[in-house]
């Protein structure tokens, strides 16, 4: 069987094309790992049934961008991130955040006033010297889990 060097320029450039469309789609995780860390770790305490929030940074080590999709505490009935802002009045707010885009090499601030992890209908209190156990969902760094010391403060 003979191929004519048209046919045959027809399929390394068809191979071409295929190559470079599949390696133009999103990349897929590496191997270097976030890192879970930050001067500022705590949970603020609370009552049973209350609500508190979890401060902390996120340092996405990944060469691509991540994208943050959900938190999960055992310790609340509903966790969600939550972003702090002045509404029309001027009166401080906070709405729900489906989901975080954190660039390549970012930090991402879970802080007082700004983004934060929202701790709601708590299934005991916290007091401080407790631990509050914190999941993390990103679409290309996974799972991962954090734990969080119960303070009235920032250390």
């Amino acid at each position: 069987m003979s191929i004519s060097l048209r046919h045959f320029f027809m399929i390394v450039g068809l191979t071409i094309g295929y190559t470079f469309v599949a390696c133009s789609q999103e990349e897929k995780l590496p191997d270097v790992m976030p890192t879970l860390s930050g001067p500022e770790e705590w949970v603020r305490p609370a009552v049973k049934a209350g609500t508190s929030a979890a401060y902390f940074n996120y340092i996405n080590e990944l060469t691509i961008a991540d994208t943050l999709l959900g938190v999960e505490s055992m310790m609340a009935g509903i966790t969600q991130v939550h972003e702090s802002f002045k509404d029309a009045d001027g009166m401080m707010a906070m709405k729900h955040k489906e989901n975080v885009r954190v660039p390549a090499g970012d930090t991402l601030r879970f802080t007082q006033g700004g983004l934060h992890i929202m701790l709601m209908q708590l299934n005991e209190d916290l007091t401080e010297g407790d631990s509050v156990e914190v999941q993390l969902q990103f679409r290309q760094a996974g799972t991962f889990t954090k734990r969080l010391p119960v303070t009235s403060g920032s250390q």
